[in-house]
């Protein structure tokens, strides 16, 4: 069995802003749901919702629509499916799965 890797930590400080951490008991504390509406509350993050429950959300940041955000999981991207899909649908991911999000905020 490989032993797990350590966290990658920058060696230098972060400004602050760029580096949200979301734990399992914290994550009650935001009333959210799914993960778009976890990352909901990170400044500058707009959920565009579609208008009904159970339709597509996805996030904007900047202004650069939902193709501008990536998603890990277990350090894997998981990547958009089918030829027509160009983002993740991050309402379909509900928090009870999560046990840690981590969200780095890059600059442009």
């Amino acid at each position: 069995m490989l032993p797990a890797p350590a966290e990658e930590v920058p060696p230098s400080p972060l400004p602050p802003g760029s580096r949200y951490t979301f734990t399992r008991d914290s994550m009650p504390w935001t009333s959210a749901q799914t993960l778009s509406d976890l990352l909901g509350s990170i400044p500058g993050v707009f959920v565009a919702r579609a208008g009904y429950l159970g339709l597509p959300e996805y996030l904007v940041y900047g202004g650069r629509g939902a193709a501008a955000v990536r998603v890990f999981w277990d350090g894997m991207p998981w990547e958009p499916l089918g030829g027509d899909t160009v983002y993740v649908d991050l309402s379909r991911i509900p928090l009870t799965y999560l046990r840690r999000v981590d969200v780095e905020v890059l600059p442009a």
